[in-house]
């Protein structure tokens, strides 16, 4: 395997942004080259309902999470623009709601882990976080 490849595995393990340019637009989505290419399901970009066949996002750079490493090259690594969105959208709310309480909170801890099956609009934000994943 190239070292191109095992930074992004290890990217992956630890849930760390990569950023990419996006290529082609597809039926189904996007490819996208991150440094190795990459598959951008159309309904991993953005928040929201996608309009339009996506001929804007090509030639454009965005940041993205991988949320599917394939064992082996033969098949696409699989990466999310909305989980990067929702992500900070979760991170700026626990930053709010920590000012709001005045940091009365002491037993709140910080680990790294991996959101997955996100879903949310401006309102709100679920899911469910994989903290064992690359530990």
């Amino acid at each position: 395997m190239s070292d191109m490849w095992d930074e992004l595995e290890k990217k992956y393990l630890f849930g760390e942004i990569v950023t990419g340019l996006v290529y082609l637009s597809k039926e189904a989505g996007f490819e996208v080259d991150i440094g190795e290419k990459a598959f951008l399901p159309k309904n991993h970009f953005y928040i929201g309902p996608f309009h339009g066949d996506g001929i804007k996002l090509v030639g454009k750079r965005f940041e993205f999470k991988i949320i599917k490493f394939p064992k082996n090259k033969d098949k696409d690594i699989i990466i999310s623009h909305k989980a990067v969105i929702l992500e900070r959208k979760l991170r700026n709310s626990f930053d709010y709601f920590t000012r709001q309480t005045n940091s009365k909170i002491h037993d709140i801890k910080i680990v790294p882990g991996r959101a997955k099956g996100l879903s949310g609009n401006q309102l709100k934000i679920t899911g469910v976080i994989d903290i064992n994943r690359g530990l």
